[in-house]
């Protein structure tokens, strides 16, 4: 096992040659355009949530008109 873990940690790093400096890396996830789109709906849904617990928080609180 550690003859395994010597010759992996020997290899020469091919980061270090300049063959694929000059191509361009990935883009994120979140700098995409899917992910403002998925953001954007993220947030709109928390909102509305939001909003409807709100709404029924006060259908639920007793209020002037029911004491009377």
């Amino acid at each position: 096992m550690f003859e395994i873990i010597k010759c992996r940690m020997q290899k020469p790093d091919n980061s270090s040659e300049g063959g694929e400096s000059w191509m361009p890396k990935k883009k994120h996830f979140r700098e995409s355009e899917e992910w403002k789109k998925k953001k954007a709906r993220i947030i709109a849904k928390i909102r509305t949530m939001g909003r409807l617990n709100l709404a029924l928080l006060l259908s639920r609180m007793p209020g002037k008109a029911e004491s009377t």
